[in-house]
């Protein structure tokens, strides 16, 4: 099982590499792995969806309009 800082920093790179589409991506990879019924790694994309979604909302609340 990953650790907390391993989740973050994919989440982090996932961000990097897609954007404000990072947590669809994640959510889509979640679901891939709900219809193979892997279910210790959807376990660890919902840890990485919550992480994403807590990175970008810090984000979103430290930017000035």
């Amino acid at each position: 099982m990953p650790t907390d800082k391993e989740i973050y920093q994919s989440a982090s790179v996932l961000i990097r590499r897609h954007g404000d589409g990072a947590g669809f991506h994640a959510t889509m990879r979640a679901d891939t792995m709900l219809e193979a019924g892997d279910l210790d790694v959807l376990a660890v994309w919902k840890r990485i969806i919550r992480a994403v979604d807590e990175q970008q909302s810090i984000e979103v609340e430290g930017q000035t309009h």
